[in-house]
């Protein structure tokens, strides 16, 4: 029988993440020169998880004058840059909006809601907020721009240690006429998005707090029900920046993100049941590569034209394999050994502290505990 505590778990986690969340507020820190100061504030109202991106501009997309949307992170948006909107309106970054983040693993979870165009522009707003400068807001906006259709699911078809297939095709879609030319108009050249780790509140190696990683979090958790709109506003309104470093400045804050997040990689990103989804998925899309069925190219459009051949293709396998995904049962896990694992995740946050910037488990107890249980749960 599979583990009862892992059923529940799943059955839990599956109703709470399809229902409404009231929001609280949320402020930014910005510190420089280790001298921490508040600056702004977002409103985040009632909103439905699925509602997590919904612009309106009234002069038509790629003309407005503004771009507003609720973000369910961060409340009422607005970007008045025209710049930005200039890229914003590219056809190659709006093909992110048919990109879920969770990739394959929304076709089991339809809550799953997050797209990469939303994440996208949050980075942009987070990084904005916490005082970047303007080209490391740009290269948070486009950080993502190569991602596959189903995003990490070309991971696990094509092979890597550090799992960022579309990382290597960045030079790619950032050399595309339409963003190369919105870049050339504000005097930026895509050379200067090809590595995002010159941008360090954009981008640090894990466990690191960065632009990023809190906002995919973010989305992720609660998403998921892992997370209440008021850790959110909890964990934003905690949020420093020393030496261009991110940081928490309370030791008890930056524990329950800790905590959180460990939860989200030991039964989301890296559970047993991502990784049955991500390996099945890589089956069938290998199925459909050998008999011509979609090509690598066609993996650089969006979800819904990849399903919709898949789902045409006529062939029984790919069918029973789409079957095992869209049916997900629990009970296929039991004994179930991946080809490929899911990437793992841990946090340890530098935390500002007496003036010093110091990693959350140099000074916490608790926290090597928490960080040590950021495993998968394993069913049995």
């Amino acid at each position: 029988m599979i583990n009862r505590k892992f059923s529940r778990y799943y059955q839990k986690t599956r109703d709470h993440a399809s229902g409404w969340y009231d929001r609280g507020s949320a402020a930014f820190g910005v510190c420089k020169e280790k001298r921490p100061r508040r600056i702004g504030s977002i409103s985040i109202l009632t909103q439905s998880a699925e509602l997590g991106y919904n612009p309106r501009s009234s002069k038509g997309f790629g003309k407005e004058s503004a771009v507003e949307w609720m973000d369910r992170v961060y409340g009422p948006a607005r970007i008045e840059d025209r710049r930005i909107l200039d890229l914003i309106a590219c056809p190659t970054f709006e093909r992110l909006k048919g990109i879920r983040q969770a990739g394959p693993s929304a076709l089991a979870f339809p809550f799953k809601t997050v797209t990469r165009y939303e994440h996208s522009l949050g980075v942009y707003c987070l990084l904005d907020r916490l005082g970047a400068g303007f080209t490391e807001c740009v290269a948070g906006l486009l950080h993502d721009i190569s991602h596959t259709a189903f995003s990490h699911a070309t991971d696990f078809l094509f092979t890597s240690e550090e799992q960022d297939f579309h990382e290597k095709l960045k030079p790619e879609f950032l050399d595309r006429g339409d963003i190369h030319a919105a870049l050339a108009r504000i005097g930026l050249e895509p050379e200067a998005f090809y590595d995002d780790s010159i941008y360090p509140l954009l981008e640090r190696p894990l466990p690191e707090l960065c632009a990023d990683r809190l906002d995919y979090f973010f989305r992720d958790s609660l998403a998921c029900g892992v997370s209440t709109p008021a850790q959110i506003a909890r964990f934003l309104n905690h949020l420093v920046v020393v030496d261009r470093t991110i940081a928490f400045d309370e030791i008890a804050t930056a524990r329950v993100a800790v905590e959180l997040f460990g939860v989200m990689n030991r039964d989301w990103w890296a559970g047993p049941t991502e990784a049955f989804i991500y390996n099945e998925f890589a089956d069938v899309l290998k199925l459909a590569l050998a008999h011509k069925i979609i090509s690598r190219d066609d993996l650089l459009g969006d979800d819904a034209a990849i399903l919709e051949r898949l789902e045409r293709s006529g062939c029984a396998s790919i069918a029973r394999g789409l079957d095992r995904i869209v049916r997900f049962d629990p009970a296929r896990l039991i004994g179930y050994v991946p080809k490929v694992q899911p990437k793992m995740r841990r946090l340890d946050p530098a935390v500002f502290v007496a003036g010093e910037l110091v990693r959350l488990s140099a000074i916490d107890a608790r926290a090597p505990r928490a960080i040590a249980n950021h495993r998968v749960l394993e069913p049995q």
